[in-house]
Order: structure tokens, then C-alpha cells, then sequence
């Protein structure tokens, strides 16, 4: 098995011309086309465009050398953008998976705890968070309470392997052209005493979980509260969250340099074992 991470330049070189055209070319391998080196894997963390025309450039020329081809994409770019939100919109989504999928044959694209469950209608194979889910249960207790932000997210991870004590969901609904969040209901029937994990795929700004908390407080829920994502995006920072909640856990889906940021607060997990960092 061999194994290349988008931007290990030891293991592939980018050539940017004048023009401003990419030219991507292995590392380490002469002579004619062979692709009897065995079994690759590309890992691609992707915030911005250019490094996906880089990964598809990546792709064609590992072709030369390399079948079958594995690309793991441990957060999955436009996994939001699953349809057209009006009429006149570009299907992201769609457009990625033609995309990738064109760059080379029997190509097989991964992804951890994709957002939509239209990834896999387009052929992107789903990574369960069950391991990852785990260990935040290990670490907060048995009796800790699942609550998740919408049915969908409920129906995603109360069908895993991990079972928790109780699990809830609340209701929420956004302006489907803005994404702006319009308003939602909390379930103020919880009794338990307990932790709450309040878990969702992805953090962004984090304005959707921190209303959460306050309807959950007016409530009188009185339980600690845990913040539990399996990308962290954290677009408004940290210091709201822990404004909020006891500890925030994510993997390092995005970046790995939130390690850095380990604390008593902020729980890092590896998103293909689960286990904490």
C-alpha cells in the first residue's frame, strides 16, 4: 500500500506556470507508464478550490503508477450543497462527484460522516463516526444524553453502534436561500440527570448550538452541557463555544493544527480511529 497526502511535496512535485496552470508530477518513479506499484491512497484536506484542482491534477498523474486508487477526503467539500437551493443554483455536490470521478477509472472516494445522505447516491462511501462517538461517551460517562439539532442528525446517529442513555432531537428551520437560522424548539421534557452531548456533523459558526443552550437553559435543563462535532470549522472562533458548553470535542477532519489547542475544554480526536489525541 502506498500513501500520498495532498501538499507532501516530498512525494510528488507542482510545477505553477506563468499562465497559472498547475502541472503535477510522482516523485521517484522513471521510465514508461507501469501501474503495478499496488494500491495508493490519497488523503486530501480541502479549503480552497485551487487545492481540488490540485488533487484531480494529483489523481491523473498517480494514474500512471498506481491501481486502484482510494481518495479520502476527510471533510467532504460541498457536502452542504447537496441540491439546488433555488432554481438558477449550481448542484455542488453533483458537480463534485462528476468531477472526481472523470479524473481517473474505479477511482473509490471516501468520506467521514458526510452530511447528506445524497454523497451516497452520487458514490462517495461513507465513513461511520461510531469509534469517534465512542470515545466522547467514554469520556463524558454511560449516562450521558445524546441530543442532537434535527431529526435528520437523530435518525443519522442513533442507528450507530453507540447507544446512549436517552437520545433527543429539536427542530429547527432556516431561509433556504440565506441559510439564515429562522428559529427552533428544544425538547423541554428532559428529565435525566446526566451530561448532555449535543452532537451534530458540523460546527461552522456555531450560532445554531449556542441557541440551543440558552432555549435549553430558559427551560431550566440545569445538566452540563458538551458540544460534540465531527468537523470543526469554528468560523466565529472558540471562546462562544466554551462560553457555553463544558468542552467542545471534534477530529481532525479539518486541520491538525487545532492540536495545538488541546485543553481541558477542547477534546481532539483522530477521525479514522476515533481515539483522542
Amino acid at each position: 500500500m502506498h500513501f500520498i497526502q495532498l501538499g507532501d511535496y516530498d512525494k510528488y512535485e507542482k510545477i505553477v506556470y506563468p499562465a497559472g496552470e498547475y502541472q503535477v508530477r510522482i516523485k521517484g518513479y522513471e521510465g514508461q507508464i507501469d501501474r503495478t506499484n499496488g494500491f495508493l491512497e490519497i488523503e486530501a484536506r480541502i479549503s480552497d478550490m485551487a487545492q481540488l484542482i490540485e488533487l484531480g491534477l494529483l489523481i491523473s498523474a498517480a494514474e500512471t503508477c498506481f491501481y486502484p486508487i482510494t481518495v479520502t477526503l476527510p471533510y467532504l467539500p460541498f457536502g452542504r450543497a447537496d441540491r439546488r437551493f433555488t432554481p438558477h443554483d449550481c448542484d455542488g455536490l453533483a458537480f463534485l462527484s462528476r468531477y472526481l470521478f472523470n479524473c481517473t477509472t474505479n477511482l473509490k472516494v471516501r468520506s467521514f460522516d458526510t452530511h447528506s445522505v445524497t454523497a451516497d447516491t452520487l458514490g462517495f462511501d461513507y465513513m461511520p463516526p461510531d469509534d469517534y462517538l465512542a470515545s466522547i461517551k467514554a469520556t463524558l460517562g454511560d449516562d450521558t444524553i445524546l441530543l442532537c439539532p434535527d431529526l435528520g442528525a437523530a435518525n443519522r446517529y442513533s442507528g450507530i453502534g453507540v447507544k446512549f442513555k436517552t437520545t433527543y432531537f429539536c427542530s429547527k428551520k432556516r431561509d433556504p436561500i440565506t441559510g439564515k437560522l429562522l428559529g427552533f424548539d428544544v425538547p423541554v421534557e428532559i428529565k435525566e440527570n446526566g451530561p448532555i452531548l449535543l452532537f451534530d456533523d458540523i460546527c461552522d459558526g456555531g450560532g445554531t448550538f449556542i441557541g440551543i443552550t440558552e432555549k435549553l437553559r430558559e427551560a431550566g435543563i440545569k445538566n452540563d452541557l458538551h458540544l460534540g462535532v465531527s468537523h470543526g470549522i469554528f468560523s466565529n472562533g472558540l471562546d462562544c463555544l466554551f462560553q457555553h458548553f463544558k468542552t467542545v470535542h471534534t477530529t481532525n477532519s479539518r486541520t491538525p493544527s487545532l492540536s495545538v489547542l488541546i485543553s481541558d475544554e477542547l477534546h481532539l480526536y483522530d477521525y479514522r480511529t476515533g481515539r483522542p489525541l
